[in-house]
Protein backbone atom coordinates (compact mmCIF):
# COMPACT_ATOMS: atom_id res chain seq x y z
CA UNK A 1 0.00 0.00 0.00
CA UNK A 2 1.25 3.35 -0.76
CA UNK A 3 2.32 6.16 1.96
CA UNK A 4 -0.71 8.25 1.33
CA UNK A 5 -3.27 5.45 0.72
CA UNK A 6 -1.78 4.11 4.00
CA UNK A 7 -2.41 7.47 5.76
CA UNK A 8 -5.95 8.09 4.40
CA UNK A 9 -7.42 4.82 5.50
CA UNK A 10 -6.22 5.62 9.05
CA UNK A 11 -6.85 9.11 8.64
CA UNK A 12 -10.48 7.99 8.30
CA UNK A 13 -10.75 5.63 11.00
CA UNK A 14 -9.81 8.07 13.67
CA UNK A 15 -12.44 10.40 12.09
CA UNK A 16 -14.84 7.82 12.53
CA UNK A 17 -13.64 7.37 16.18
CA UNK A 18 -14.60 10.15 19.23
CA UNK A 19 -12.26 12.00 20.94
CA UNK A 20 -9.16 10.18 22.73
CA UNK A 21 -10.73 6.74 22.60
CA UNK A 22 -7.82 5.10 20.33
CA UNK A 23 -4.67 3.63 21.39
CA UNK A 24 -2.09 3.39 19.13
CA UNK A 25 0.83 0.53 19.54
CA UNK A 26 4.10 1.04 17.47
CA UNK A 27 7.98 -0.29 18.12
CA UNK A 28 9.78 2.05 16.29
CA UNK A 29 11.76 0.87 13.01
CA UNK A 30 14.80 -1.00 14.96
CA UNK A 31 12.81 -3.44 17.43
CA UNK A 32 10.62 -6.39 15.69
CA UNK A 33 8.07 -7.78 18.16
CA UNK A 34 8.87 -12.00 18.40
CA UNK A 35 6.08 -14.43 17.59
CA UNK A 36 5.43 -14.57 21.20
CA UNK A 37 5.22 -10.84 21.59
CA UNK A 38 2.94 -10.69 18.74
CA UNK A 39 0.76 -12.74 20.10
CA UNK A 40 0.53 -11.57 23.30
CA UNK A 41 0.00 -7.95 21.60
CA UNK A 42 -2.80 -8.87 19.78
CA UNK A 43 -4.36 -11.02 23.07
CA UNK A 44 -4.72 -8.08 24.74
CA UNK A 45 -5.55 -5.50 22.27
CA UNK A 46 -8.36 -7.93 21.77
CA UNK A 47 -9.95 -8.13 25.22
CA UNK A 48 -9.17 -4.84 25.57
CA UNK A 49 -12.20 -4.32 23.39
CA UNK A 50 -10.23 -0.53 22.78
CA UNK A 51 -10.37 1.17 19.85
CA UNK A 52 -6.30 0.89 18.37
CA UNK A 53 -3.99 1.37 15.36
CA UNK A 54 -0.69 -1.35 15.87
CA UNK A 55 1.96 -0.74 13.62
CA UNK A 56 3.48 -4.27 12.82
CA UNK A 57 7.10 -4.55 11.34
CA UNK A 58 9.08 -7.31 10.33
CA UNK A 59 13.28 -7.05 9.94
CA UNK A 60 14.30 -6.40 6.56
CA UNK A 61 14.08 -10.08 4.53
CA UNK A 62 11.58 -11.78 7.07
CA UNK A 63 8.39 -10.25 6.30
CA UNK A 64 4.96 -12.25 6.19
CA UNK A 65 1.52 -11.73 5.65
CA UNK A 66 -0.68 -10.15 8.69
CA UNK A 67 -2.93 -13.34 8.03
CA UNK A 68 -0.20 -15.26 8.99
CA UNK A 69 1.70 -13.07 11.79
CA UNK A 70 -1.41 -12.70 14.01
CA UNK A 71 -3.66 -15.27 15.50
CA UNK A 72 -6.24 -17.04 12.88
CA UNK A 73 -9.30 -15.15 12.70
CA UNK A 74 -7.50 -12.05 14.63
CA UNK A 75 -7.72 -9.21 11.50
CA UNK A 76 -11.95 -10.01 11.31
CA UNK A 77 -12.50 -9.88 14.99
CA UNK A 78 -10.98 -6.72 15.63
CA UNK A 79 -12.04 -5.25 12.40
CA UNK A 80 -14.63 -2.92 13.45
CA UNK A 81 -12.29 -1.16 16.04
CA UNK A 82 -8.94 -1.75 14.98
CA UNK A 83 -6.65 -1.33 12.04
CA UNK A 84 -3.07 -2.91 11.99
CA UNK A 85 -0.56 -1.82 9.87
CA UNK A 86 2.10 -3.57 7.91
CA UNK A 87 5.65 -1.49 8.11
CA UNK A 88 4.47 2.29 8.24
CA UNK A 89 2.31 4.88 9.66
CA UNK A 90 2.19 8.57 9.55
CA UNK A 91 3.02 8.91 13.53
CA UNK A 92 2.70 12.26 13.90
CA UNK A 93 -0.63 12.45 12.08
CA UNK A 94 -1.94 9.95 14.29
CA UNK A 95 -0.84 11.86 17.56
CA UNK A 96 -1.71 15.06 16.14
CA UNK A 97 -5.53 13.87 15.91
CA UNK A 98 -8.00 14.23 18.77
CA UNK A 99 -9.27 10.92 18.43
CA UNK A 100 -5.99 9.52 19.95
CA UNK A 101 -5.76 8.86 23.36
CA UNK A 102 -2.92 6.72 24.27
CA UNK A 103 0.08 5.44 22.89
CA UNK A 104 1.82 2.53 23.77
CA UNK A 105 5.64 2.50 22.54
CA UNK A 106 9.02 1.35 22.93
CA UNK A 107 9.84 4.80 23.97
CA UNK A 108 12.71 5.74 21.31
CA UNK A 109 13.76 9.50 21.71
CA UNK A 110 11.76 10.41 18.69
CA UNK A 111 7.95 8.49 19.85
CA UNK A 112 8.88 10.15 22.67
CA UNK A 113 8.93 13.18 21.97
CA UNK A 114 6.31 12.91 19.92
CA UNK A 115 4.23 11.93 22.83
CA UNK A 116 5.51 14.78 24.64
CA UNK A 117 4.45 17.07 21.77
CA UNK A 118 1.46 16.20 20.51
CA UNK A 119 0.07 15.43 24.72
CA UNK A 120 -0.69 12.35 24.21
CA UNK A 121 -0.47 9.51 27.13
CA UNK A 122 2.69 7.65 26.82
CA UNK A 123 2.84 3.37 28.03
CA UNK A 124 6.17 2.49 28.06
CA UNK A 125 7.67 -0.58 26.94
CA UNK A 126 11.20 -0.06 26.63
CA UNK A 127 13.12 -2.88 24.26
CA UNK A 128 17.07 -1.72 23.93
CA UNK A 129 19.30 1.44 23.79
CA UNK A 130 18.89 4.56 25.31
CA UNK A 131 14.59 3.47 25.57
CA UNK A 132 14.52 3.00 29.75
CA UNK A 133 16.44 5.78 30.14
CA UNK A 134 13.53 7.53 28.52
CA UNK A 135 10.86 5.80 30.10
CA UNK A 136 11.92 6.77 33.39
CA UNK A 137 11.67 10.65 32.09
CA UNK A 138 8.74 9.91 30.62
CA UNK A 139 7.23 8.58 34.26
CA UNK A 140 8.51 11.69 35.57
CA UNK A 141 6.63 14.38 33.36
CA UNK A 142 3.55 12.62 33.73
CA UNK A 143 3.84 12.49 37.81
CA UNK A 144 3.84 16.40 37.35
CA UNK A 145 1.32 16.65 34.76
Amino acid sequence: MEETENSSHIIEFLNGREESSVVYVCFGSEYFLSEEEREEMAYELELSNANFIWVVRFPVGHAIALEEALAEGFLERVKDRGVVVDGWAPQAKILEHPSTGGFVSHCGWSSFMESLYYGVPLLALPMLYDQPFQARIESQVERRR
